[in-house]
């Protein structure tokens, strides 16, 4: 409220991006000269909307900016903005691929482009293990599964996708801890969308996390149900991941 109307545009684009921008990056989205985004900017920090945590760079102020986005504009707006921002940072990304990945896959994800989003974000977790940065993709498996979430796309066997793949690989690194963590909502989600596949791969995990603590029952009883489940749906693969 009281708010000129390059003042809100602005304000608008990095509550929805929720990272900190430049000003060319918010003059390119919303098409605006500089000397207009300095002028909407101080505006925006003179009621402590927005702050600068470098000269010439800028980041929403208060929290819930989000939420007061979604609230405030109707949906088809929200994701025509989100995509006016993915276009502008996959230019961006011409000559840094890598560095922007994660925020195009989030306005992606806010655009409600859910085959492109779920694709680039399985392909990049798969490029942070492959480059061996292990704490980076457990993050993001997490992140991207939150993503599948937070923004009602309506993928919840990518959500439960990437938990899998987290509790893996950090099975895989002794981090029971965090794979113990991604397990836990495995069961309930794969009940809600009959996702048996799902199921029998936490089945399947928790076997195997038994076994790094030498639990034998336990491993026994989670191969066990894997096994009945796997035969019960004809998945060969997953009977004999649960024979071994």
């Amino acid at each position: 409220r009281g708010l000129t109307d390059d003042a809100a545009r602005i304000l608008t684009t990095l509550a929805l991006g929720g990272i900190v921008m430049t000003q060319a990056d918010l003059g390119q989205i919303q098409q605006l000269p500089a000397d207009r985004v300095v002028a909407a900017a101080r505006e925006l920090m003179d009621k402590q909307l927005i702050r600068t945590p470098e000269t010439g760079m800028f980041l929403g102020g208060i929290e819930g900016l989000y939420d007061w986005v979604l609230a405030m504009m109707p949906r088809a707006e929200v994701e025509a903005l989100a995509k006016s921002i993915t276009r502008h940072f996959k230019h961006l990304a011409r000559k840094q691929p890598r560095r922007f990945t994660p925020t195009i896959l989030r306005f992606l994800a806010i655009a409600g482009n859910r085959r492109d989003m779920v694709r680039g974000a399985q392909s990049h977790a798969h490029w942070l293990e492959n480059q061996g940065w292990y704490d980076s993709a457990l993050e993001y498996y997490q992140a991207a599964a939150d993503l599948v979430a937070s923004n009602r796309l309506g993928a919840p066997h990518s959500r439960i996708g990437f938990l899998l793949n987290r509790s893996e690989l950090a099975l895989q690194l002794a981090r029971l801890d965090i794979s113990r963590a991604s397990l836990e909502p495995i069961t309930t989600l794969s009940e809600m969308v009959r996702s048996d596949v799902g199921a029998i791969r936490g089945q399947l995990l928790a076997g195997q996390m038994a076994m790094q603590q030498d639990d034998l029952v336990d491993a026994q009883s989670s191969f066990r149900r894997a096994l009945e489940a796997a035969t019960a749906i004809h998945d060969h693969n997953l009977c004999a991941l649960g024979m071994l």
